[in-house]
C-alpha cells in the first residue's frame, strides 16, 4: 500500500508507492506495462467500447436505456484505477490513516479514490472534438463523482485531471479523465484559501470575481468569452523568488 508524507520545510504531502508496477498519478489498467497499448493499432485498448471485461466493474456509467452495466451501450463509463494512487476506503475494510509522527517527519497511510472516468467509447474521439451533448456527458459524470465522493467525511479534497500527450503523463491514448479524493488539503490550495480570505478581509470582495471582470474589461488575457463562461490566461507568478 502507498504512503503520504509530509515534507518537513515546505509542508506538502507527497504519495510513496512501495509496491513495484505501481504507477500514481498515471493510468494502469494493464497487469503489464507492455500490454498497454499507445494506439488501438498496437493492440486492444482497454478503454474501448466492447473491453469492458479488461477494467474493473463500472461505479457509474452513462448509458442506452435497457444496457447492462459492464457491457455495450455506454456514452461515458467510470471504474477504479487498476493501480491505485490512494487506495479505497470500502474496499479497504478495518485499514486506517494510521497517521503518525515519527521524529520530526509525519506520514500516513494514502486512503482516499482513484478513478478513472473514460470519456468516450470510441477510441480516437477528442474531448476537444466533442460535439456538445457528449461534452455535457462528461460534465455529468465528473459531477456525479464529485458528489459522491465529497459525501464520504474522509475525502478533504477532490481533483479531476485530463492529461493528453505522453508528456503529460497520458498511459492511454483513449480520451479519459482521472480523478482522485484525497485525506488532506493541498499546501497549494490551502495558500490559495488563505490568500482569498485575506483580499476578503481587506478590500470585501471576492478576489475571483475581481480578476474575472478585471480580465474581461480588459481583454488582453480573455481566450474564450460567452454569456456562460470565460477562460483566461491569469497573470500569476508561479515560482516563488
Amino acid at each position: 500500500m502507498s504512503e503520504l508524507r509530509r515534507d518537513v520545510v515546505t509542508g506538502n504531502w507527497v504519495i510513496i508507492t512501495g509496491e513495484p508496477g505501481m504507477q500514481p498519478a498515471y493510468l494502469n489498467l494493464s497487469d503489464k506495462a507492455e500490454d498497454q497499448p499507445e494506439t488501438k493499432s498496437q493492440g486492444i485498448c482497454a478503454l474501448c467500447e466492447g473491453n469492458e471485461q479488461m477494467t474493473p466493474p463500472e461505479l457509474y456509467a452513462i448509458r442506452k436505456p435497457g444496457t447492462e452495466p459492464n457491457s455495450v451501450g455506454w456514452t461515458v463509463r467510470v471504474v477504479w484505477n487498476k493501480f491505485p494512487a490512494l487506495s479505497p476506503r470500502d474496499i479497504m475494510e478495518g485499514v486506517t490513516l494510521d497517521r503518525k509522527q515519527v521524529g520530526i517527519h509525519e506520514s500516513m497511510r494514502s486512503l482516499g479514490s482513484h478513478e478513472v472516468i473514460i470519456a468516450s467509447p470510441g477510441h480516437s474521439e477528442l474531448v476537444s472534438s466533442m460535439e456538445v451533448e457528449r461534452l455535457a456527458d462528461v460534465l455529468r459524470a465528473l459531477g456525479a463523482r464529485y458528489r459522491h465522493l465529497k459525501n464520504d467525511p474522509s475525502h478533504e479534497y477532490v481533483i479531476a485531471l485530463h492529461n493528453k500527450g505522453r508528456e503529460a503523463g497520458e498511459s492511454f491514448n483513449h480520451a479519459h479523465f482521472q480523478i482522485f479524493a484525497f485525506p488532506i488539503v493541498p499546501q497549494e490550495i490551502n495558500d490559495e484559501l488563505r490568500g482569498a480570505e485575506s483580499y476578503f478581509r481587506y478590500k470585501k470582495r471576492c478576489v475571483y470575481c475581481d480578476i474575472v471582470e478585471y480580465e474581461i474589461r480588459e481583454t488582453i488575457r480573455v481566450i474564450e468569452l460567452n454569456e456562460f463562461f470565460v477562460a483566461i490566461c491569469p497573470l500569476r507568478i508561479t515560482v516563488p523568488f
